[in-house]
């Protein structure tokens, strides 16, 4: 799994919590047992369809607090700062983006829930009427 299907598992997770989510699955016959083996499939996309929808200027903002807040938590560790050091800088930024896109999504959830709800709701209910169309 790549960041992004780890970040929209999360994302998954974190809506499922609340009341309204559930209710429009349940109304379909689904638990979440049941649409989580989608997340690579059609949540994915809903998240990055939900992320791309947001105002980027913000994006950038949030994204670079999560990471920065990332990189002083793990230089503070005296047994991880030395490893920090010895990888290059292509192998520093692909090892951030993986550690910091959940948390990145988790931080967007406490602003913008309700729009990744619609976007989630949405994808599945178009991958629903797709594999009824089939």
């Amino acid at each position: 799994m790549d960041q992004y299907t780890v970040a929209s598992s999360m994302v998954l997770d974190y809506l499922w919590d609340d009341a309204a989510f559930r209710a429009h699955f349940y109304a379909k016959g689904y638990e979440l047992r049941d649409i989580a083996p989608l997340v690579d499939q059609v949540f994915r996309a809903a998240y990055m369809q939900f992320l791309s929808s947001l105002p980027p200027a913000e994006v950038r903002v949030i994204r670079r607090d999560v990471i920065d807040e990332l990189i002083i938590e793990m230089v503070e560790n005296p047994a991880f700062e030395g490893t920090w050091h010895s990888w290059d800088e292509a192998y520093q930024e692909r090892f951030l983006a993986v550690q910091s896109e959940p948390l990145f999504a988790l931080r967007l959830m406490r602003l913008y829930a309700e729009e990744a709800s619609a976007a989630y709701r949405q994808a599945f209910d178009a991958y629903e009427a797709d594999a009824a169309g089939r």
